[in-house]
């Protein structure tokens, strides 16, 4: 993931890409109240890390604008915030003014030459039948995308995606106690070797089939 794009993920507003009584009762055995600050945590935690490593868009869907370098015989820009909602308006700017002027009427890109057919919102990819004028932050975008809402409408979105990532938290949970330990000695003089708590396989293959497509 270059910079720029590291930078904006981490200022995404993340949601909760599960919830407290879902992994508690993945974990289950009645657990107490008593871990529900910790848990809660580990939540937040767990979806922001899905986000940034491995999911790498934005997750909550709100307006936005981005702003893109452009490259001679560039026809496409990736989104941060996808899928994009096509229902909503699209506004494409390409100015290369010193400084940038944005408001200009006569640098907007008419619609007619932005393409943005299921497949490409769906992986946040704008498409253009014109010829864009290329430089150094000369294309601004504003749209609406992302994945989900909130943690309600997430789930109901993308069930194998809040499924996972309670196995995760279960994982984390059942190896709690053995955070940083590498091996530990038992009878005999063998030795019992713990993996550190990263991502499950199949949890990490779930998020990847979700991943925005660079």
């Amino acid at each position: 993931m270059i910079g720029i794009e590291k930078t904006m993920l981490d200022a995404e507003t993340v949601i909760d890409l599960t919830t407290l009584a879902r992994v508690k009762s993945m974990i289950g055995g009645n657990l107490s109240t008593t871990y529900d600050t910790l848990l809660t945590a580990w939540i937040s935690a767990i979806s922001k890390r899905a986000m940034m490593e491995i999911l790498k868009r934005g997750l909550k869907s709100q307006s936005r604008s981005e702003y893109f370098d452009v490259d001679p015989g560039q026809d496409e820009v990736w989104l941060l915030g996808c899928p994009i909602d096509t229902t909503k308006t699209i506004t494409v700017v390409n100015n290369n003014d010193t400084p940038r002027v944005w408001t200009d009427t006569g640098d907007v890109v008419s619609s007619d030459y932005i393409i943005c057919d299921p497949a490409r919102a769906y992986k946040g990819v704008l498409y253009f039948e014109t010829v864009l004028t290329s430089g150094v932050n000369v294309l601004k975008v504003t749209y609406t995308g992302g994945m989900a809402a909130d943690a309600a409408a997430f789930i109901a979105a993308f069930p194998d995606i809040s499924d996972a990532i309670d196995r995760q938290l279960k994982y984390m949970w059942v190896n709690r106690d053995l955070v940083g330990i590498q091996s530990q000695g038992i009878a005999g003089a063998s030795f019992t070797f713990y993996r550190p708590v990263n991502w499950l396989p199949d949890v990490r293959a779930v998020l990847e089939n979700h991943a925005r497509g660079l």
